[in-house]
């Protein structure tokens, strides 16, 4: 109350038999989010001529006014926004646009491979954000990213232990749609846990040097147990002499992950 005071934001009546009450701008209240929106159905499109010249570059494009309206909503000032297929670039302006309107810090990755041999990832998407910095004097940047080397076969069994980890837990069948917890604590085996808490375990010490063997499965089982995890625990490793049980299943990298990432395995095709 004394704070509120000294900023002047309570309002007294002329004696005691009126409450007080708190004094609010306009620009602090905020207005709900209403089930239809109106907006110009060529917004998106004169958007980008504004920044182009030209209405041309991109069919339909979504508009800066709508992403913004609904970021303003869904996200915090400090999100990540994530565009899977972003396109023109619609979201990434947005979010630059409601950065400097609330002061906020979002950040946003945008993905786009372009369309057959337009790869308009570079010449629009990535074109367009920085013409819309530069235009509308956004205190912010980007970096472009290039993808790298292919996930296939051999490009999985050169990982290292963690990163292959990783690789597992986003691709394990029994995660999709719930996805998989990692956990890191001080296991040998365990990476991870889905979400009936079934124990997703690995072996990695190389490709030479990664078979699951008996002795390897029981002090699996064991950690699994001491970690109050589920089973059947699932055991990721190059080869398994050893039958799937009710207690585990076996993995073998790199098939089981390439198969579960819909992955056609060219070498396999070959042979």
């Amino acid at each position: 109350m004394t704070e509120l005071r000294n900023q002047d934001r309570i309002i007294f009546g002329k004696d005691e038999n009126k409450i007080p009450e708190l004094k609010v701008y306009l620009e602090e209240v905020g207005f709900p989010l209403r089930s239809i929106i109106n907006l110009d159905s060529r917004t998106g499109s004169n958007e980008l001529e504004k920044l182009f010249g030209t209405r041309d570059k991109f069919k339909n494009p979504k508009s800066v006014e709508l992403l913004e309206i609904l970021l303003s909503y869904t996200t915090h000032k400090d999100s990540l926004i994530i565009d899977a297929f972003a396109g023109s670039g619609t979201t990434g302006e947005a979010v630059l646009k409601l950065n400097k309107r609330d002061g906020g810090q979002r950040r946003f990755i945008l993905i786009e491979e372009g369309n057959g041999k337009d790869k308009f990832c570079r010449t629009l998407t990535a074109e367009r954000i920085k013409r819309a910095i530069e235009k509308y004097n956004y205190a912010d940047g980007f970096q472009f990213f290039t993808t790298g080397r292919k996930l296939d076969r051999e490009a999985i069994v050169s990982l290292e232990r963690k990163d292959l980890a990783t690789l597992i837990c986003q691709t394990d069948e029994t995660g999709r749609g719930r996805g998989i917890v990692r956990l890191n604590g001080d296991c040998n085996y365990i990476i991870g846990k889905n979400y009936r808490s079934e124990a997703i375990c690995l072996v990695w010490n190389g490709v030479d040097n990664s078979e699951v063997t008996p002795d390897i499965l029981r002090e699996a089982a064991l950690e699994v147990t001491r970690f109050g995890l589920a089973r059947p625990f699932r055991i990721y490793g190059t080869f398994c002499r050893v039958a799937d049980s009710k207690s585990f299943q076996f993995c073998q990298i790199p098939d089981k992950i390439l198969a579960q990432m819909y992955i056609r395995d060219e070498i396999g095709d070959e042979e």
